[in-house]
């Protein structure tokens, strides 16, 4: 899976996925921490999914607790299987 930062300031960023279901899982648990827009779109299904963020107090910080939160549940769901 590759991630490619294309743009980024204190509160947004845009980023550069390969894979839809990545995009969408942390899209929704970027909104379970508090973001304030978080969104991805693919124009065509051979170009990388573009994820948009933004959250007024500094995105870095939401994007790591976002990914902790979803590494933690696969784990466990691995674990439960």
């Amino acid at each position: 899976m590759h991630i490619t930062l294309t743009l980024s300031s204190k509160s947004e960023a845009t980023l550069s996925l390969d894979n839809v279901t990545v995009a969408e899982a942390l899209r929704a648990y970027l909104y379970e921490q508090g973001v304030d827009f978080a969104a991805w779109k693919k124009e065509h299904y051979s170009k990388p999914v573009i994820m948009t963020i933004r959250h007024a107090a500094g995105v870095e910080k939401v994007v790591k607790q976002a990914v902790v939160a979803v590494q933690k549940d696969t784990e466990a769901m691995a674990k439960g299987l």
